[in-house]
């Protein structure tokens, strides 16, 4: 991934990696490599990358449903997955995260887990709320993809859990108003 400027459109080598998600990181996490050099962007994961994709897409732009995560796949990157594929990953990382503990469902989302479509791929606007596990396996990245030091992890997982709680309960209060 090569970061340009916005001014010049140059490559930057020591230019940080911007707020939100690049190709690059998708791609890198993916393949389980370091991004550009970034060893600190990216530590090896003990999750398959399906499931670090998702998660690192759940923190980093605060989505909380496989539909929300399928549509940032699809987005980024210019389309190195295709929807039906970003579909498929979005299922198979939730699933993932789910039986290793990194996320979960509140009553609602288990209720409506059980009424889900299982005959097609997706698993649509099923909130998903990621347990302090979750926040702490990926907040090495996230903070560096945010451009934040090492030494705000602490309260970086603080803050990655209250923003995942506050954007479950402002969906459902838009899905309760319409």
């Amino acid at each position: 991934m090569s970061v340009s400027t916005e001014k010049e459109n140059t490559y930057d080598p020591t230019e940080a990696i911007p707020p939100g998600l690049a190709a690059g990181v998708l791609v890198g996490i993916w393949f389980a490599a370091n991004i550009d050099g970034r060893a600190d962007c990216m530590r090896r994961f003990d999750l398959q990358p399906h499931a670090a994709i998702c998660l690192l897409i759940m923190t980093t732009e605060t989505v909380t449903s496989g539909d929300g995560i399928a549509q940032k796949l699809s987005l980024f990157g210019y389309r190195y997955f295709s929807r039906r594929e970003a579909l498929i990953v979005a299922e198979e990382g939730l699933y993932s995260l789910k039986e290793n503990g990194y996320i979960r469902l509140d009553a609602r989302g288990k209720r409506e887990l059980k009424e889900n479509d299982h005959h097609t791929w997706g698993l649509g606007d099923i909130q998903w709320l990621l347990t302090a596990k979750g926040a702490k396996t990926i907040v090495a990245s996230y903070c560096a993809c945010k451009g934040l030091d090492s030494s705000h992890q602490a309260q970086a997982v603080k803050d990655i859990l209250a923003a995942n709680k506050k954007a479950v309960a402002d969906f459902r209060m838009k899905q309760k108003e319409s």
